[in-house]
């Protein structure tokens, strides 16, 4: 579903993908550079650009700096979020389809909340109109109502700003 062509699968493709590019770096007549540990940077017959792939259609992602664990919205997708290590290897996911409590549907942006000893993870469920928040091993915690269409949350300070594709920001404390 939402991947009729294939995309995510294919190595040729960079849809569906996670992308690593070296932007200082960059060799003559080149937009960008191949950082040399990328896990396909020599081999023949794969973008060298691909940190990973499978995904239907990741839309953001959020980085644990404490373990360097990655968070992955699959906003467009299954609405699943996937965590994985830094060395790239699966760990689980979380959410999927639906409207329940830890259900999403179509998880639009994602941040982790340092606000909050320890850290959690805000996700903007989009087409539920909601905020959700999860602790970071993926069990759900809270439901924050009164969106809109929630597109992308941020944590600046001691606030979360969430945005809304409908023309409007809410900023939460």
């Amino acid at each position: 579903k939402n991947d009729s062509e294939g995309n995510a699968q294919n190595p040729n493709v960079m849809l569906g993908k996670i992308l690593r590019i070296d932007v200082d770096n960059v060799p003559q007549g080149k937009t960008y550079g191949i950082p040399a540990d990328n896990p396909w940077a020599t081999q023949a017959g794969v973008r060298p650009e691909i940190w990973g792939y499978g995904f239907r259609n990741p839309w953001r992602f959020s980085f644990d700096r404490g373990t360097g664990d990655i968070y992955i919205a699959d906003g467009y997708g299954k609405s699943w979020v996937h965590r994985y290590s830094k060395e790239r290897k699966y760990i689980a996911s979380f959410g999927g389809p639906g409207a329940e409590p830890g259900q999403m549907n179509t998880p639009h942006g994602i941040a982790l909340d340092t606000r909050t000893n320890p850290p959690t993870l805000l996700v903007a469920d989009r087409a539920n109109h909601r905020l959700q928040s999860f602790d970071l091993e993926g069990k759900f915690l809270k439901v924050v109502e009164g969106f809109r269409l929630p597109c992308s949350v941020d944590i600046q300070g001691e606030y979360a700003v969430v945005a809304d594709l409908q023309g409007r920001v809410t900023i939460l404390n």
